[in-house]
This record gives structure tokens, C-alpha cells and sequence, in this order.
């Protein structure tokens, strides 16, 4: 009797949709998990996106004079303290800002390959990297200036990326 059931088409079909939406409901469960990882990631990222990248608090207007778009992709100042792995900078905008240096990251000087314990306070270097969580700067590669250098200057300006920028002398210039 119980055989006959087993080898029944009703039965069959049966466990099979029963099957199929056992799958249906694990497939739906994992997108579900994914998608709320990557929800929790972009919220980290998009609350310290502008602590990440230097971009000032600002009201709705920025002041006149104000470049509103944030750069997306480097940052550069001034090197404040090396502590192991991790770099202090001082941006051009005045804001510090944590970089984080893996052993893997290239870092360069003019063509000189160099490590992190090369960078001294008061260096002038660039980074290139992505945000973590934590609102710092996973950098990706830096280079690091000569001391003749300062991030205050017009040519180190134009090398971050050119735009609306003080130079030395207190004036913007494109």
C-alpha cells in the first residue's frame, strides 16, 4: 500500500513542488541576506562619505567660493603621525582624516619604491583608495612628494585634480 503511494503521480508531484518551493524560499532568503549587506554597507559609507573625502558641512547652499562636489576618488595633505599601518593626514581642506595602509599597497616616491615607515610627519602625499566602514581611507596607492612640495602650493593643487583651489598667496584660481 505505502509503495503504491510512493510510485503514485500525486505523490510525485507532490514533493516535488513541495521541493521546488523549498528552493524558492531559500533563493528568495539569500537574495534577501545579500541585499541587506549591501544595504548596511552603503548606509556606512554614504554617512561617512563626506568625513571620508573632506567634504565640509555645509547647509543647503554652499558659500560662494565653495566647490560642493566632493573628490570621489583620492584625497591628499599634509602627513601628521605614521603609527604602524595607519597614516594621519591634515587634507587641504583642514579636515584629518585616517589612511590605512596594507602591506600590499604600493607607495611611491618620485620612481623610488618606499614602505610606510619612509613617510615622515609633515610629508606631502596623495592617496588613492576606497572608504570602510569605519570613515577611513583603505588606500589603494600613495605617492609621496618631495619636501620642496607643500600641499598649500598651486603645483601640488593642480596635481589633486585642478578645480576651484587657494593657492599660497590666498587666492582661488581655476
Amino acid at each position: 500500500m505505502i509503495t503504491n503511494i510512493i510510485k503514485s503521480r500525486w505523490f510525485v508531484g507532490s514533493i516535488s513542488i513541495i521541493v521546488g518551493l523549498i528552493l524558492i524560499l531559500m533563493a528568495f532568503w539569500f537574495g534577501m541576506y545579500v541585499g541587506e549587506r549591501r544595504a548596511d554597507f552603503a548606509r556606512g559609507w554614504g554617512d561617512n562619505y563626506g568625513r571620508i573625502f573632506g567634504q565640509p558641512r555645509m547647509g543647503f547652499f554652499p558659500e560662494p567660493g565653495e566647490n560642493p562636489v566632493p573628490r570621489g576618488f583620492g584625497n591628499g595633505g599634509v602627513v601628521l603621525k605614521v603609527e604602524g599601518n595607519a597614516i594621519a593626514i591634515k587634507g587641504n581642506d583642514n579636515v584629518e582624516k585616517t589612511v590605512v595602509v596594507a602591506t600590499s599597497t604600493p607607495i611611491r616616491e618620485g620612481m623610488t619604491s618606499i614602505s610606510v615607515d619612509k613617510i615622515n610627519p609633515g610629508d606631502s602625499i596623495v592617496i588613492i583608495g576606497d572608504p570602510n566602514s569605519s570613515g577611513q581611507i583603505q588606500a589603494r596607492f600613495i605617492r609621496v612628494f618631495p619636501s620642496n612640495i607643500n600641499s598649500s602650493s598651486t603645483q601640488f593643487q593642480s596635481m589633486m585634480g585642478g578645480g576651484m583651489m587657494e593657492n599660497s598667496s590666498g587666492t582661488l584660481s581655476q
